[in-house]
C-alpha cells in the first residue's frame, strides 16, 4: 500500500506534529542550520532522560521551533518547522510546499 502524500504549509507543520501522539515515531527532513538536509526518526512526549533541576527555569520555545527525542543518537533535538520539507508520520505523508 502507497502512501498519499498531502502537500501543507511550513506554518502547518508545528500543528501537524503536535497531532502525532506521545511516544510515537515519525520521520522529519529539514535542512539544518548549516544548510545540510538531515532526516531524523524522532518522538514527542518522551521524559525517561530528563534530569529533573526544580530550580531551572525553562523558557518557552518560540512557536516554530519544536523538541523532539531523536531516536538514533538518543538525545533531545529541536526542529526548526520553517525548515522542514517532509514529515511520515501515522502512516501519512506530510510535504512542505
Amino acid at each position: 500500500m502507497s502512501k498519499a502524500t498531502k502537500t501543507i504549509t511550513s506554518a502547518d507543520v508545528s500543528s501537524i506534529i503536535k497531532t502525532i501522539p506521545n511516544g510515537h515515531m515519525f520521520t522529519a527532513t529539514f535542512v539544518k542550520a548549516n544548510g545540510e538536509t538531515r532526516k531524523m526518526n524522532c518522538r514527542t512526549g518522551v521524559v525517561k532522560y530528563l534530569n529533573p533541576n526544580p530550580s531551572r527555569v525553562k523558557a518557552p520555545n518560540p512557536s516554530h521551533l519544536v523538541t523532539v527525542y531523536d531516536v538514533k543518537s538518543k538525545g533531545y533535538r529541536t526542529i526548526n518547522c520553517t525548515t522542514v520539507t517532509k514529515i511520515v508520520a501515522e502512516k501519512r505523508v506530510f510535504a512542505v510546499a
